[in-house]
């Protein structure tokens, strides 16, 4: 998975914050541009809030914001770009940012999938709190998760062209599972997808020629040799105990 490093403009320098003309050729889907590299949520904050008062404040910046989420085209760095703007924009405007990224058609999947990703985030986050903080954020996650049949249908599309993406045939391997049950679970949601209309066409191309009963196959042989590897493990543990008896 991609992370992110704020490098926009003047997040890019910030020794240059101080200048009347911030730099012009720096553009905010640099934002992704080194990945594996950590950068600390409260100096992000800190300098998003510089770049966008040096562009003349929120409602100049959010075009160029989203302009550089369309232009970022795979769908791993444009996840980990949304979610840093989501997360880190300053005055609360990610969230709000976030909500109107659905009506724009190209990235409306990335945004749904946002959404539903930190609705899950926070149901899980629930479990440690009381009943009734717990019932005010479940009513808010599930608000998020109030979807239409399209909108989840864009959803699973997006989810599985990220999985694709950062974790090959391997990472849908583990969706197949080693039943029948999950096999025909993974086939209907791939059926989703590819019926959703998801803007990415190249993407559902590459998905339409997924072999689910291959992968099928695939996943019942690693169950198999996963299976005797641990009857190995486990008859080569009783002989040692036997022999120090």
């Amino acid at each position: 998975m991609w992370s992110v490093r704020p490098a926009a403009g003047a997040i890019a320098h910030p020794q240059r914050l101080g200048r009347r003309r911030p730099p012009r050729r720096r553009r905010p889907d640099a934002l992704c541009r080194a990945p594996g590299r950590k950068y600390d949520p409260a100096s992000a904050r800190a300098e998003l809030a510089e770049w966008i008062a040096a562009r003349g404040g929120w409602n100049s910046a959010r075009p160029a914001f989203t302009e550089a989420l369309r232009r970022t085209r795979l769908h791993s760095r444009r996840h980990a770009l949304l979610r840093l703007l989501a997360e880190e924009l300053p005055d609360g405007h990610g969230p709000e940012f976030l909500r109107t990224l659905r009506y724009e058609e190209e990235l409306r999947p990335s945004a749904l999938f946002m959404a539903q990703a930190q609705a899950q985030a926070a149901a899980a986050a629930l479990s440690a709190q009381g009943s009734a903080e717990r019932d005010a954020a479940d009513a808010a996650a599930r608000a998020d998760e109030d979807l239409d049949d399209h909108e989840i249908a864009l959803t699973a599309a997006e989810s599985l062209l990220l999985m694709r993406e950062t974790g090959g045939e391997e990472a849908l391997l583990e969706q197949v599972g080693h039943s029948s049950g999950d096999a025909a679970a993974f086939a209907t949601m791939l059926d989703v997808a590819l019926a959703s209309g998801h803007p990415d066409q190249a993407g559902l191309e590459r998905l339409s020629r997924i072999d689910v009963a291959a992968l099928r196959r695939r996943a019942a042989r690693l169950g198999r040799l996963r299976a005797d590897a641990a009857r190995r493990h486990k008859s080569g543990g009783t002989r040692k105990r036997k022999k120090r008896r």
